[in-house]
């Protein structure tokens, strides 16, 4: 009897072995998956992260060269800016020294109570006298003194005075146009006169 007891109490000890090793064989199996299943999610995490590596790279160095053209463009345009200030100082510094330089010039005018139109004085022929060799007629004496008589007061209306206090005709006389036109008016109007005495001269002469 207690024999049969024994193999029965082996017996189903040896069956809960079996049972428990099964059951650990299980656990085990699960484990191995499930550490299977971490493995391929942690390699599917590395590439997208490679991935995302890789577009940050690209996107980096596309950022980097427009910001390097950016940088080039705006260093060129303001290179060109630099070039254009320094030639306006330039013409700046040049006008200031021709300014300073005609300066005393206006003040030597101010001076000379304001300053005063310069007028080129206009270019007019006098007539010379003719030599006298020996006894030379009196006549050349005579067409001299009359021409210098008839030319001296309308060369000296003729004058160029300061235009701020010259009147011709009840006219102010303000730039060298006007006054080159007044001049001529007043040569225009002596000239039948002149004419009329050159006349006389002439027939004087012929008479002598």
């Amino acid at each position: 009897m207690s024999k049969e007891v024994t193999e029965n109490v082996e017996g189903i000890e040896t069956r809960e072995r079996a049972r428990e090793t099964s059951h650990s064989r299980d656990i085990l199996l699960a484990l191995e998956d499930r550490v299977v299943t971490l493995e391929e999610s942690v390699r599917d995490i590395k590439e997208r992260i490679d991935d995302v590596d890789d577009r940050l790279n690209d996107g980096l160095q596309s950022m980097q060269e427009q910001l390097k053209v950016y940088v080039l463009d705006n260093v060129e345009k303001l290179t060109g800016r630099d070039d254009a200030i320094e030639a306006m100082m330039t013409t700046l510094k040049e006008e200031i020294a021709e300014l300073k330089g005609e300066l005393p010039v206006y003040k030597v005018a101010l001076g000379n109570r304001g300053l005063a139109i310069v007028t080129p004085k206009p270019s007019v022929d006098v007539p010379k006298p003719k030599e006298l060799k020996g006894i030379r007629s009196a006549r050349y004496v005579d067409n001299f003194l009359w021409g210098s008589n008839t030319f001296v007061p309308k060369a000296s209306q003729m004058m160029p005075l300061r235009s701020i206090d010259v009147r011709r005709d009840e006219t102010e006389i303000r730039t060298w146009e006007s006054f080159n036109v007044s001049s001529k008016h007043i040569f225009i109007q002596s000239m039948p006169r002149m004419r009329l005495g050159q006349g006389c001269v002439d027939l004087h002469n012929k008479a002598l």
